[in-house]
């Protein structure tokens, strides 16, 4: 390996950056472990409810035009107060 390494310094210099930068993803992806919550006494109901809740607002959203339906998500899922959504859209506020 040291005759490569002297034959090609920078094939080996990238190599090891490619490497490093591998590394610090990984790491940024990996989560400490934590210690498991207790399990709560939930019924299926409860989750199935949950799903048509979802189910239904994601099928409300797609029936509205697309610039109606980011102005939705900037308001109410990013919680930008009006002034701010209408600034990202250039639109003067009516607030």
């Amino acid at each position: 390996m040291a005759a490569r390494v002297r034959e090609t310094p920078e094939a080996y210099d990238r190599r090891a950056i490619v490497n490093a930068a591998i590394n610090s993803w990984r790491t940024r992806r990996r989560r400490p472990e934590s210690a498991l919550l207790p399990q709560h006494d939930r019924s299926s109901a409860d989750l199935t409810r949950q799903v048509d809740v979802r189910d239904e607002l994601i099928r409300a959203l797609l029936r509205i035009p697309t610039r109606q339906r980011a102005v939705q998500v900037l308001r109410y899922f990013d919680d930008l107060p009006e002034r701010e959504v209408a600034a990202h859209w250039a639109a003067p506020s009516e607030r």
